[in-house]
């Protein structure tokens, strides 16, 4: 471990329940050969790690390749641990501490061929837990247009925790995602009309602690407003922010004066009558049901509600992996932490993230040729190095797609963000855009930034 680099402690508790991706089980030492293979079909318990016995998660198969170096039966050079194809669902975060991986013995995590694995930090929702929403005391307040598409399904009857964040404007809150596409809560405007432009001297009065101005009569047209909230540029054109409606009267909308301010740029979201148009949905904290506008495919589809709170993968001071061909998808929060040195992470999908998408810091390090989409917050938060102890990180990243990040806050989650403290960084040969703010924020002593295809 390189002293250049900072260390992450996360409790993981250990759950012997169904086997899983996260799953951890005793494992006896034992001669692994330089590939062990992991599958949705395996079992921690009595495999071995073989292609005709493998285990049932990461977890399992990083405590075999533990107890193998620690009795010396870790073959020296490149050791692959094989994930065969299908959908891993994970409820604990993968933790990948030191003492396993170095120089001789490096590792690498990878898909078998060409089968499609999947790492999800979501519940999987099956098709037949929709109905149509006609019934439901919500049906109502769904525009006319739509109503006879929306459906409902109940997220706290099949244990879906976190609802009970949404319509509150807090982080956290379950994302649906169709096919690892992420769809967009019910919003006015809608997502591909931008904002509203509210111009404090044509419109608003203050009395006390609150601005009320006329907005057209947008929220007159609902039938509860106790959900709603504002997002947008509500003070300064440079910081986004978020805000209660307080109340209505006619056309006249009151908010928090210390909320809201002149000159704003702001959407209304949250109210089951801005679900106007395929791929929009409503989560209602109160009753804990999700009510969608379904996509072309959603009956088809692998339809996910996002629900891990800690990253998916966590690197804790292990060194020389390589993680290769995967899709990591659907946290409330951040999506992989990579704090070690010499990590490769490469050809990868990373999508549906409601944090920042990957967090990396240490020396060596190589972020290439992933897709980094739909993120939350920042896509990649970069370190490495020091530039006060005269330590070079020696870190790229290279030839990524980094599109539509910052959905959550849209104001300095960058594309990729710098540490100030850090030393020799390289952002190369990337596309970064479909955002609306930063491609490239922060500093770093005598980093490079070149040959980035940057665009809205």
């Amino acid at each position: 471990m390189n002293k250049g680099k900072k260390t992450i402690s996360l409790l993981c508790a250990v759950v012997m329940m169904l086997p899983c991706l996260f799953t951890i089980a005793p494992i006896a030492s034992a001669d692994l050969g330089d590939t062990v293979f992991v599958s949705t079909d395996g079992n921690d318990t009595t495999g071995d790690g073989s292609e005709q016995a493998p285990f049932a998660s990461l977890s399992a198969a990083w405590n075999a390749l533990k107890a193998a170096k620690e009795d010396g039966k870790l073959k020296e050079g490149l050791t692959t641990v094989y994930l065969r194809g299908g959908r891993y669902e994970i409820t604990e975060s993968i933790l990948l501490g030191e003492g396993v991986s170095d120089e001789a013995h490096q590792i690498e995590f990878a898909a078998y061929g060409d089968e499609t694995v999947i790492l999800s930090g979501g519940k999987t929702i099956d098709y037949s837990a929709f109905a149509p929403v006609a019934g439901d005391a919500m049906a109502s307040r769904f525009p006319a247009a739509v109503r006879n598409q929306i459906l409902v399904c109940d997220l706290a009857a099949l244990g879906v925790t976190g609802y009970e964040n949404a319509n509150s404007g807090k982080d956290g809150v379950p994302e649906l995602s169709v096919d690892n596409v992420l769809l967009t809560r019910g919003r006015y405007p809608n997502e591909s009309h931008g904002y509203l432009r509210f111009e404090e001297s044509e419109t608003a009065e203050k009395i006390k602690d609150q601005l009320r101005f006329d907005d057209g009569g947008i929220l007159a047209a609902l039938a509860d407003i106790s959900t709603v909230r504002i997002h947008g540029y509500l003070h300064v054109d440079y910081f986004d922010g978020d805000a209660r409606v307080l109340g209505r009267e006619g056309n006249i909308v009151s908010v928090k004066s210390s909320d809201m301010g002149s000159n704003c740029n702001f959407y209304y979201y949250d109210a089951p009558e801005f679900v106007d148009t395929s791929g929009e949905y409503y989560i209602d904290a109160a009753t804990g049901k999700l009510y969608v506008c379904p996509t072309e495919n959603f009956s088809t589809a692998a339809i996910t509600i996002s629900q891990l709170s800690d990253p998916i993968i966590s690197v804790d001071g292990a060194d020389y992996l390589t993680f290769r061909g995967m899709t990591f998808t659907s946290t409330l929060n951040d999506g992989i932490y990579l704090y070690g040195d010499h990590i490769h992470f490469t050809d990868n999908h990373v999508n549906a993230i409601g944090g920042v998408a990957i967090r990396v810091n240490g020396v060596g390090n190589l972020i290439e040729k992933n897709t980094i989409e739909y993120i939350g917050g920042a896509g990649i938060d970069f370190r490495g190095g020091s530039f006060k102890e005269g330590i070079p990180a020696d870190s790229m990243v290279y030839n990524n797609k980094i599109l539509y990040y910052a959905r959550h806050g849209h104001t300095y989650n960058a594309g990729v963000c710098f540490d100030e403290g850090s030393y020799q960084l390289v952002v190369r040969n990337n596309e970064i855009g479909y955002s609306i703010h930063n491609a490239v924020v922060g500093g770093c002593y005598e980093g490079l930034v070149e040959y980035n295809y940057i665009h809205d």
